[in-house]
């Protein structure tokens, strides 16, 4: 079994699920649970983040059309598009 120390930094270095965190998601110490469930945020709000920037694309992507010019891009990653 691993300490809980382990845990928080095999956690803090993990970007996707593992098959070792059915393990963890399952250990009934509290301090593995808090640490499960920080993770489990992070990964949420890293899904949120995704899919609003995937609206906003989206969005910027309704404007335009095969005779359309990209002109740039602004300071939030978005293309700025013109039409011919």
């Amino acid at each position: 079994m691993k300490t809980i120390k382990e845990i928080n930094n095999a956690l803090k270095g993990a970007e996707e699920w593992q098959d070792w965190m059915m393990e963890i998601a399952t250990d009934e110490r509290t301090g593995v649970q808090k640490a499960w469930h920080t993770w489990q945020k992070r990964q949420d709000k890293k899904r949120q983040l995704l899919q609003e920037h995937q609206a906003k694309v989206a969005f910027d992507l309704s404007y335009g059309s095969i005779d359309t010019l990209v002109a740039g891009v602004d300071e939030a990653g978005r293309v700025i598009l013109l039409s011919n």
